[in-house]
């Protein structure tokens, strides 16, 4: 985590050898992922890099056929200050809690496009202060 410069809290557990976490990146995001080797030791990988317009913004990344994977789609982005969670509308994930301006959430399922995504920014109080569909450019 410290090779990306991440907040322990900006990491989303996926299960005891696999995790994500997203960080803003100047004008965009990423989301890297970080799996246990056998020895034990954490490897991490770029899962998606985008660039980003506007205070909250919206990208995915959703692998299709037969992965083998468990998590197959990331739903990630940038959210200006006052947004504290990200939630997306039907779809069960992990993930969505806004860190240092950036989220992400993982999904379960495969070969999602940008209209199967709805989404909401929350402020901490829970109310919704920016929604809608797909991606943002």
């Amino acid at each position: 985590m410290a090779e990306y410069d991440l907040r322990g809290e900006a990491v989303v557990r996926l299960g005891p050898d696999y995790a994500v976490a997203a960080r803003a990146l100047p004008g965009g995001a990423e989301v890297i992922g970080f799996l246990r080797q056998e020895n034990g030791e954490w490897t991490a990988q770029q899962l998606a890099s985008s660039e980003l317009a506007g205070p909250n913004g919206v990208q995915m990344v959703s692998y299709g056929g037969e992965t083998g994977e468990e998590w197959n789609t990331f739903v990630y982005g940038v959210a200006a200050r006052e947004v504290s969670r990200v939630v997306l509308e039907g779809r069960l994930g992990e993930g969505g809690q806004v860190i240092g301006g950036a989220w992400v959430v993982a999904l379960r399922e495969r070969d999602l496009g940008p209209r199967d995504i709805h989404w909401r920014f929350l402020s901490a109080r829970g109310g919704v202060l920016a929604s809608g569909s797909g991606i943002t450019p």
